[in-house]
C-alpha cells in the first residue's frame, strides 16, 4: 500500500515538474486578481471610513454607535414634524378657501345728474364665489348702503348691473373652483 501512495505522489511530482509553467502562470494571475480585489475593498474601507468620520465629526461624542442613535432620533423628529407641517399647510389652505379673494371695486354714478363716480359695488368673495356684494348709492342729499349675501356666485337679493359685471368677472376668473 505504501508502495501505490508512493506512486501516485511520484506522478504528482511528475506532473507538477511537467506543467510547472502553467501553474506559476495560473498562480500569478490569482495573485493578481486577488491584489485586485484587495484593493477594491482597500477603497471601499477608505470611502466608508471617510462618511464614518464625517458622521462622528458633526456629533459630539466619539463613538460611531451613539452618533447613529442620535441620528436616528434626529430623523424620527423630522419626520414627525413633517407630517406636522403638512397637517397644519392642509388646515392653513381649506381656512385660506374660505377668506376674502381678490376684492372688486367698480365706482359708477348712480343719477344722471351727478357729476363725479361717487356710487360703487364691491365684491367680498372667497375662492368658492360666497361672500357679500357691497354697494353704495351718493346722490345729492342721502347716500345709501347695501350688503347683499353672494353664495357660489349668486345672490338672492335683485343686483345691479354694476353689481352683476363685477360678478361676472370674478365667476369667469374662479369657473373652475366655484363650479360653474
Amino acid at each position: 500500500m505504501v508502495a501505490i501512495e508512493t506512486l501516485h505522489f511520484q506522478e504528482l511530482m511528475d506532473m507538477i515538474k511537467l506543467y510547472s509553467a502553467e501553474i506559476i502562470c495560473g498562480m500569478a494571475l490569482l495573485l493578481l486578481l486577488m491584489l485586485v480585489i484587495q484593493l477594491v475593498a482597500y477603497r471601499r474601507q477608505a470611502r466608508l471610513l471617510r462618511r464614518l468620520r464625517a458622521l462622528v465629526a458633526h456629533s459630539d461624542t466619539e463613538n460611531i454607535e451613539q452618533a447613529i442613535d442620535r441620528y436616528t432620533e434626529a430623523m424620527v423628529r423630522l419626520e414627525r414634524q413633517l407630517k406636522e407641517i403638512g397637517s397644519r399647510q392642509q388646515q392653513v389652505e381649506e381656512e385660506l378657501q374660505k377668506c376674502v379673494r381678490t376684492p372688486r371695486v367698480k365706482r359708477f354714478s348712480a343719477f344722471s345728474d351727478m357729476g363725479s363716480d361717487l356710487s360703487f359695488a364691491c365684491a367680498l368673495l372667497d375662492a368658492r364665489g360666497n361672500g357679500v356684494m357691497l354697494s353704495s348709492l351718493f346722490g345729492r342729499n342721502e347716500s345709501r348702503t347695501y350688503a347683499k349675501p353672494v353664495e357660489k356666485g349668486n345672490s338672492s337679493y335683485a343686483l345691479s348691473d354694476e353689481e352683476k359685471e363685477i360678478l361676472d368677472e370674478i365667476i369667469a376668473e374662479r369657473a373652475e373652483v366655484i363650479g360653474k
